[in-house]
């Protein structure tokens, strides 16, 4: 249970145990019978106390706090009576007792339920006290001093259910944190899968249509040859020739995917130095020129969108130089306040035929997408491609 309730407990066992000493001190004269009836009733209450946690384990909370405040009633009933027996004259801490079992009835029902329960009390207790023939404005004196204490209990018990509450109702949230904690450490974990198998897919569509286009080439060139090596020479001499110039395009497109993949995205880098460092790599394997414009002030930006960036300039490139046949690819990386803008043209021929296969553009397209953001892609009037993405940041993404 909750700190607050465990020192409800404490104050429960020294008040039922403090009652116990002075009925034993004082409530002698009531008889052998009824003495030994209150301390029964006393010790079983001191010990339903005691094991009012056991039994809130094995019954359930609700049952057992119902059980317990019972239980305890009853024997209150029972000891203001036998009290109700012995001379007016010597003091009893047994009426007090009531304040505990308020404090634990707002604490453990609710307020109407609690209300109900304290009234039933001074009901029992009143009778218990006209039963044994004290008069009725004795018994009223009584109430009157009493329910000053029992306006300040009820008070504090309030305030300790409240408090309770909250806590649980913390401890809740705190839960769903630590399993919305789990669920996010999962999803970034898929998606770092997913990047990893599109970019498998990438790799493998690479190797199938560029490499594997010039190997079959390469291939046809070779078996042409040594067919014609010995009745024609010169044709023989001229597949070999078409053979290397096949093996040398094969080499380039084996360096130009090497330049464009090799690098992972802010390894050790922030994002403008990798792909300043990506725009210059690739344009010494394949002769693009190359140049990278920044804008706005760099912040610290999720996993997932600086790979989609990085990966979209990767692809802008290779578009440019393998299907544009462009000459000059100018980049651009904007850090709005509540955006990032990549912006990526060439001078090429504005075509794109082939951007939605594999990872391409297309899949560029769904990772802005996932991210809330959005891409534009397509030839412009003056010539050239133009490849844009917007993505937006989360406040605590914003440049400070």
């Amino acid at each position: 249970m909750p700190t607050g309730e465990n020192a409800l407990q404490l104050a429960a066992h020294i008040i039922v145990l403090g009652a116990m000493i002075f009925f034993i001190l004082n409530q002698h004269d009531v008889g052998p019978l009824w003495f030994s009836l209150g301390i029964l009733a006393l010790a079983t209450m001191f010990v339903s106390n005691m094991v009012l946690g056991d039994l809130e384990s094995a019954l359930g909370m609700q049952r057992a706090d119902w059980l317990h405040l019972g239980v305890n009633g009853l024997l209150w009933f029972v000891l203001v009576w036998i009290t109700g027996l012995s001379d007016s004259t010597r003091f009893s801490f047994v009426p007090y007792l009531i304040f505990v079992l308020t404090a634990q009835a707002f604490v453990m029902l609710t307020t109407p339920q609690a209300i109900l329960y304290l009234l039933g009390l001074i009901a029992s207790w009143v009778s218990a006290l006209l039963l044994v023939g004290i008069a009725l404005e004795a018994i009223l004196l009584n109430l009157f001093f009493l329910s000053t204490g029992l306006i300040f209990v009820i008070v504090v018990s309030t305030v300790l259910n409240l408090y309770r509450q909250q806590t649980e109702r913390a401890e809740a949230l705190l839960d769903q944190l630590r399993a919305a904690n789990v669920e996010l450490e999962a999803s970034r974990r898929r998606d770092y899968d997913l990047a990893v198998a599109e970019e498998r897919v990438r790799l493998a569509r690479d190797i199938h249509d560029g490499l594997g286009h010039h190997l079959t080439a390469l291939n046809l060139q070779l078996q042409a040859a040594a067919r014609l090596i010995e009745r024609d020479p010169a044709r023989a001499a001229t597949a070999i020739q078409t053979s290397r110039t096949v093996a040398q395009a094969a080499l380039d497109e084996v360096r130009q995917s090497v330049a464009a993949m090799r690098q992972k995205p802010l390894a050790s880098e922030s994002l403008p130095a990798s792909l300043e460092q990506l725009a210059v790599t690739f344009g010494q394997h394949t002769g693009l020129q190359t140049s990278l414009e920044l804008q706005g002030e760099p912040c610290e930006l999720p996993s997932t969108m600086l790979q989609t960036l990085y990966r979209a300039v990767q692809e802008g490139l290779t578009n440019a130089q393998r299907h544009g046949a462009a000459t000059m690819v100018q980049l651009q990386l904007a850090y709005e306040p509540d955006q990032v803008c990549l912006k990526i043209v060439d001078n090429g021929r504005g075509s794109s035929a082939t951007a939605g296969s594999g990872f391409g553009l297309a899949g560029i397209r769904e990772r802005v997408e996932q991210l809330g953001g959005h891409l534009h892609a397509g030839p412009q009037a003056e010539g050239g491609f133009v490849l844009m993405i917007h993505l937006p940041m989360k406040r605590e993404e914003q440049p400070r």
